[in-house]
């Protein structure tokens, strides 16, 4: 899947049932999320963030936060209770067009479309903190290494970077059975990858190689199950100069 496909089916679904795209919950399918239970989830995600954040004991500061893969502005609408400047963006023009709509921060809220595979819609040290959730498994592998990258280039000396990626499959009954017996169909059993929604994981030790090598420097890592994945949270931050 390249970025064009990956941006034709995350505009599809922008315009066909947004909030169940970002959240795919099974309940909530056919445009059943009520607004503000559905932005009520972000705001309880990024309370739960900034008090993770608490326990690193970074000294952070709160001027201007990116939402990387902003969709219609779930974390995005959030984070603008915690920063002064804040910027959602996204591949989906359709997505990106709703986040204006929802938006309640007036000038303070940016949203901006991002097509590109890297992030030259910012110069080096912009962001005092970087988060993305819930997006980088949509894409393969390269595409979310070099997204990365570009993290640590645009967030300033001793900012901090918070991001998930899952890292392999849990292995479960439903899992083993589709996997083994019905090997067809495997990556068609859910509503998700029937919608085109794929996951792509990538291994840990990858992703601190990466970091590495980038000049970041790892803080944490979080392990958590989300569904069928074992899905990482890393923590991390950049050198003062």
């Amino acid at each position: 899947m390249n970025l064009r496909d990956i941006q034709k089916s995350w505009n599809a679904l922008g315009q066909k049932d947004p909030l169940w795209a970002i959240l795919t919950d099974s309940q909530k399918k056919g445009n059943k999320w009520r607004i503000d239970d559905f932005f009520e989830t972000g705001a309880i995600d990024v309370r739960e963030i900034m008090q993770y954040i608490d326990h690193l004991e970074v000294n952070l500061s709160r001027q201007r936060v990116l939402d990387f893969g902003c969709g219609i502005g779930r974390l995005t609408q959030a984070l603008g209770d915690y920063f002064d400047e804040v910027y959602g963006i996204d591949i989906a023009p359709s997505m990106i067009e709703l986040a204006k709509q929802y938006n309640r921060h007036g000038e303070r809220c940016k949203y901006l479309l991002n097509d590109t595979d890297d992030l030259r819609i910012f110069p080096d040290n912009t962001f005092d903190f970087v988060y993305s959730k819930l997006v980088l498994q949509h894409n393969p592998p390269q595409y979310s290494k070099n997204y990365i990258k570009e993290f640590v280039r645009i967030v300033r000396s001793g900012g901090l970077i918070i991001f998930q990626l899952p890292g392999e499959r849990r292995v479960t009954l439903r899992s083993r059975f589709i996997e083994r017996l019905i090997p067809r169909l495997w990556e068609r059993y859910s509503d998700a990858r029937l919608e085109g929604i794929r996951m792509y994981p990538v291994k840990k030790e990858d992703i601190v190689r990466l970091l590495e090598e980038s000049g970041a420097i790892l803080l944490d890592i979080e392990r958590r199950t989300d569904g069928d994945w074992i899905s990482l949270q890393y923590a991390v931050t950049k050198a003062t100069v």
